[in-house]
């Protein structure tokens, strides 16, 4: 049965949204800045406290406790940010990456903030310049890696040694595109996945001496790859993608195709079902794993001149179930950050504001109808 099949027995929007666990509540809205974007956010499971990446150069920590949205701290960068990460270890630590291919430590208790820089120290006069496009950190935060642009015919993935801030290598012969993600395993340190816009998402042992060795398995995705995320099904490592045309894919490793896919055309079934105007724009907007019962979960969002509706939806037994209606979302949304111990959601996205979201005790013994 297809996506437009199975949504094709709910005539109206009220019926598509009583399908939807409501125990979504909006705790709070924080207009920040409408000229700039969030582009990313990190958060501390340990506190409250929250990084948040703007378009303009500008890198904010807040405090989300106590059911609003407090603003700790406000740095300038001279470069775009990549990405912010809070470290595993320390909440008042995080990591912030710029395009100049440096990755910057920074400390939200000192006047100085820049305790530490990780940068490429390859670069001389007779080599050009890397853009870095994305990092990570291991679970363990000994190991730190980066993914840059194409330089020349070679996209990089970059090591370093946290403990010893120093460069240990890189790889370079994996990717032909502009690397857009690379992401450790959370549960293994020496397994980490790299997406790119050549389609390929690249796995890797890196306990390995050599890239050619490191390299366990290519998957294919035949599209330009926006963000990836490691979650498990049955006790078995799998793999989120969210391509750059709206395409959503889950793999699992071993597999030549994905085992589940949903196109962007099945998204206005997905979200609203079939009464939609098909000129409204509907995109993923982001997925999160949640670490106690290791759901994945889909932000999938409808914009339009009106609204900026955007719908939760556990992926379960290969269907996406409607779990959460976020009706007061008022923006695209563009990315996002889940505390499982809180059990909130923050969002933020291209209207320059952060969204606050209680969600409630995942409970699906209620039996919801779900999308193929």
């Amino acid at each position: 049965m297809s996506v437009e099949e199975s949504c094709g027995n709910y005539e109206s929007e009220e019926e598509i949204n009583r399908l939807f666990n409501l125990k979504t509540s909006h705790i709070f809205h924080k207009e920040i800045d409408k000229k700039c974007y969030i582009t990313n956010i990190s958060g501390s499971i340990i506190n409250s406290n929250v990084a948040v990446a703007r378009s303009d150069h500008v890198l904010e920590l807040y405090d989300v406790s106590n059911s609003n949205i407090y603003l700790i701290k406000s740095f300038q960068t001279d470069y775009d940010i990549v990405d912010v990460k809070i470290s595993p270890e320390n909440e008042r630590i995080f990591y912030v990456g710029t395009n100049d291919c440096k990755i910057s430590v920074w400390d939200s208790r000192l006047k100085t903030s820049v305790v530490n820089v990780f940068n490429d120290t390859t670069v001389d006069n007779d080599s050009p310049s890397k853009i870095l496009s994305c990092f990570d950190i291991s679970s363990n935060n000994l190991l730190l890696s980066g993914g840059t642009e194409l330089v020349a015919t070679d996209a990089y993935i970059l090591f370093w040694d946290i403990r010893q801030c120093k460069l240990m290598g890189a790889y370079w012969e994996s990717h032909t595109e502009d690397i857009t993600q690379v992401l450790f395993n959370p549960n293994d340190m020496n397994q980490l996945i790299s997406g790119s816009n050549d389609g390929l998402i690249n796995i890797y042992d890196l306990s390995q001496s050599c890239e050619d060795d490191a390299l366990i398995d290519s998957l294919n995705t035949m599209l330009s790859i926006s963000k990836l995320k490691w979650y498990k099904d049955k006790n078995t490592d799998c793999i989120c993608c969210i391509t750059q045309s709206e395409d959503l894919q889950f793999w699992k490793m071993d597999d030549a195709n994905p085992y589940k896919s949903f196109n962007k055309s099945d998204l206005p079934f997905i979200l609203k079902g079939r009464n939609n105007n098909e000129e409204d724009y509907f995109y993923v907007a982001d997925v999160f794993r949640n670490p106690k019962n290791d759901c994945i979960n889909v932000l999938i969002g409808r914009d339009n001149e009106e609204t900026g509706n955007l719908g939760g939806f556990r992926f379960a037994n290969n269907e996406l179930v409607p779990t959460y209606n976020f009706i007061e979302n008022k923006q695209i949304v563009r990315c996002s950050w889940f505390n499982h111990n809180g059990n909130f959601l923050i969002t933020g996205g291209e209207g320059g504001a952060l969204d606050l979201w209680n969600l409630e005790k995942d409970d699906y013994s209620n039996g919801f109808s779900s999308f193929r």
